[in-house]
């Protein structure tokens, strides 16, 4: 929430349209209108708004929540898998069943359309090429590399934008051998980051994928 009110308010041109803005987002929720105010740089500056009546703090309606009021589930839903030169064919073979067995659809990215190499040799077809590609478009992404995909991706402005940006948005995120991307993006295990290691591993990702957004991972 905070990160969709800091893009849209940072987009008002009109600062004293924003200044008024969050002053009536001080009156709503304090902390959430707190970490906005410091995203936007704009400490001390909301505009003072005097309510026409004094709020009043009802209890949360779960019948208004988005979050929380349905069974979590991958159905219906896109995964991306990112797959570099040298990856593990047999990991990518079951994350891709146990992804369908959801009912949800897994989409093949590689860094060039035609596809992308296995350890053994073997070329895999692509649904997507990477450059038109970014994670925004799925609900869930895998990055799947051996260690000249890594080191490739590495120095992919659209690879590491494509791993950056699922993990800001607080999306599931599940990788394999990809250590100098991982360091490149700062990605380590944390709630809904998932690296991926044999079965155990998708069995985690897929309960990862299950639960849909992390939002304790917002960080701006």
């Amino acid at each position: 929430m905070a990160n969709a009110l800091t893009f849209e308010l940072g987009k008002l041109e009109i600062e004293a349209v924003r200044l008024r803005m969050l002053g009536h987002l001080l009156l709503i929720d304090k902390d959430l209108a707190h970490t906005v105010i410091s995203a936007l740089g704009a400490e001390g500056k909301a505009e003072k708004i005097t309510p026409a009546k004094t709020p009043v703090d009802l209890e949360a309606s779960p019948a208004l929540r988005l979050y929380g009021k349905y069974k979590p589930t991958l159905a219906g839903r896109k995964v991306g898998i990112l797959l570099g030169a040298g990856f593990d064919a047999s990991l990518k073979k079951d994350l891709v069943s146990h992804i369908e067995k959801e009912g949800a659809k897994a989409a093949i990215v590689t860094a060039k359309i035609q596809g992308e190499v296995d350890s053994q040799g073997q070329l895999h077809l692509a649904d997507k090429a990477l450059r038109a590609s970014p994670s925004v478009l799925f609900d869930a992404v895998v990055v799947l590399a051996g260690t000249e995909g890594d080191k490739k991706f590495a120095v992919d402005p659209n690879a590491l934008a494509f791993l950056m940006d699922a993990k800001r948005h607080c999306n599931a995120v599940g990788f394999s051998h990809i250590p100098s991307l991982s360091k490149k993006v700062g990605l380590e295990e944390e709630p809904g980051i998932v690296e991926i290691k044999g079965q155990a591993g998708v069995k985690s990702f897929i309960s990862a994928g299950l639960a849909g957004r992390f939002w304790e991972r917002e960080s701006e």
